[in-house]
């Protein structure tokens, strides 16, 4: 009989996004540590919350990565990250980045409208009038529930709006 080694799986997307994960807990608390008040005289302060979701991403993708390593998800394919998965995450992200980056030039309505276009016609594959109809409507209700009902107004932007 011959022996055949088995097929080794392949765990580094795994660790390519639970690494991303691990630093993006990293950046967010040390983050709202260094420019947010942790607390206030009277009640807690900005950086309090953001500091505690950044510890749990920590320890969520520490834990994860612990049993990465130790095969715990290489029997179960829907827990395992794929090539395809990882690009879409990495584009994601950059979609995220570029639209936050662009609030101050063009505007926070305008830069959501870009946003949730690009997830839907890039991302999602849909046709390209669904998808500028469809961010066109959520950035206008996102407007008018922060404006009328929230009376939280938008940053305004370079050009004005």
């Amino acid at each position: 009989m011959e022996y055949k080694e088995p097929s080794k799986i392949n765990r580094f997307p795994n660790y390519l996004i639970l690494g991303c994960t691990l630093m993006l807990g990293i950046l967010i608390s040390t983050t709202s540590l260094l420019f947010y008040d942790y607390l206030t005289k009277d009640t807690l302060g900005a950086g309090f919350s953001t500091f505690w979701i950044g510890v749990l991403l920590i320890v969520i993708s520490g834990l994860s990565l612990v049993q990465t390593k130790r095969g715990k998800f290489d029997s179960d394919e829907n827990q395992r990250v794929s090539v395809e998965k990882v690009k879409k995450i990495i584009f994601t992200m950059i979609i995220c980045i570029v639209c936050m980056s662009l609030v101050k030039l063009i505007g926070m309505a305008i830069s959501i409208t870009l946003l949730i276009f690009l997830f839907l016609h890039f991302l999602e594959g849909q046709k390209l009038i669904r998808s500028i109809l469809v961010s066109i409507t959520c950035s206008i209700v996102v407007f008018f529930i922060f404006d009328f009902i929230f009376k939280v107004q938008f940053p305004n932007s370079l050009i004005g709006f």
